[in-house]
């Protein structure tokens, strides 16, 4: 059995980095996105343009990774959200995209299963962070909207739980999907007692202390860990 990141390390990680102090982004300015246009005019044949037309109708369109939701793939989310920021540990299985300008602090972080010590799942989103730009927090509909995306499609609400010292909600849910992505010692209280595989938590971080509609991120895990 496992021990995950509790509720309280895991508010500690997540104003770490919001609370980071500004940095430069390095940009590197290359040609690899540089488009070739051919504007060939009155050289180019008709027998040419025909084939040109014909390939664009018939191109196989590149298959799908799958949902970018809490035990969807990682390279979902890299396929939709990438390229990957520079806080990220790929090889470690955490995964940042979209860090806000001039500060530390990425708009989404996924950590797959290979963080935890159980399989299968290891390729697998087992936790998701949203964060809030940092100069403009999010009303609770709006980062229940933000944060929903990220929901598996068949999640089911079970109950809401307010955190002690009132810099917190959590809102605790059960997906099936959830159940055949990980091992069932996946899915723990904040206690580490075993709860039903496919529980997750969607804890709502306040921007301080009983702030209800001022919400900084919020973050989806397995289980039910964040209740305290």
């Amino acid at each position: 059995m496992h021990s995950m990141a509790s509720m309280s390390q895991q508010w500690k990680r997540f104003t770490f980095w919001f609370g980071a102090k500004s940095r430069a982004v390095q940009i590197g300015l290359g040609c690899g996105a540089l488009i070739a246009l051919c504007a060939c005019g009155s050289t180019t044949s008709a027998g040419a343009t025909a084939t040109s037309t014909h390939a664009a109708r018939t191109a196989t369109p590149k298959p799908s990774s799958g949902p970018t939701v809490l035990g969807g793939s990682g390279q979902a989310f890299i396929d939709r959200y990438g390229p990957l920021t520079i806080q990220s540990d790929a090889s470690a299985g955490d995964l940042h995209f979209r860090q806000y300008p001039g500060v530390a602090l990425d708009f989404l972080i996924v950590d797959l299963g290979k963080r935890l010590a159980d399989t299968p799942g290891d390729n697998n989103a087992a936790s998701i962070i949203v964060a809030a730009p940092p100069d403009q927090k999010w009303t609770m509909s709006e980062a229940r909207t933000q944060c929903g995306a990220f929901l598996p499609a068949d999640a089911k609400m079970g109950q809401s739980v307010p955190v002690p010292a009132g810099h917190a909600v959590d809102y605790i849910y059960h997906s099936d999907t959830l159940a055949r992505v990980f091992a069932g010692s996946a899915f723990q209280d904040a206690h580490q007692n075993l709860v039903p595989p496919g529980t997750f938590d969607v804890l709502y971080l306040y921007a301080g202390a009983n702030a209800t509609d001022q919400v900084a991120a919020c973050d989806l895990e397995l289980g039910s860990q964040q209740t305290t």
